[in-house]
């Protein structure tokens, strides 16, 4: 493991339950993360989910930007492009088939980034956002 330089106070993203978690990072780049262990919601414990954060933000073949299909392979794409095709999308389908023949499932945890405002933001707020 690791040595970790610093420690970053965040909320776990996953569900919105909101469990604390503390990140551990060394540099620019994560390298522990355990259950913040005085946060009301978790006192320190994390569900499957959050006890393997780091081994998911470090997965091969984790998606870092937005790709689109073309033929039988994917090619990366901008973050605008990809906004634009989603919101293409989304209004063709409402257009041929209703309003109803659209949802969006959005858990809590899409609030997440309110936790992590200022200069020692979570790790989660180091990520590129995604604005639809």
């Amino acid at each position: 493991m690791t040595a970790v330089s610093d420690w970053c106070a965040s909320i776990c993203p996953y569900c919105g339950v909101g469990c604390g978690v503390e990140v551990g990072v060394t540099g620019d780049r994560v390298v522990a993360v355990r259950g913040m262990k005085d946060h009301p919601v978790n006192r320190g414990d994390l569900c499957a989910l959050g006890a393997n954060l780091l081994g998911m933000l470090h997965a091969d073949g984790r998606l870092l930007y937005p790709m689109k299909r073309v033929g039988d392979r994917f090619e990366r794409v901008g973050w605008e492009a990809a906004r634009r095709t989603v919101a293409h999308r989304i209004r063709e389908i409402i257009d041929e088939h209703g309003p109803d023949a659209f949802a969006m499932y959005v858990s809590a945890s899409e609030y997440v980034e309110e936790y992590c405002r200022g200069p020692r933001a979570g790790l989660w707020c180091r990520l590129p956002p995604v604005r639809l």
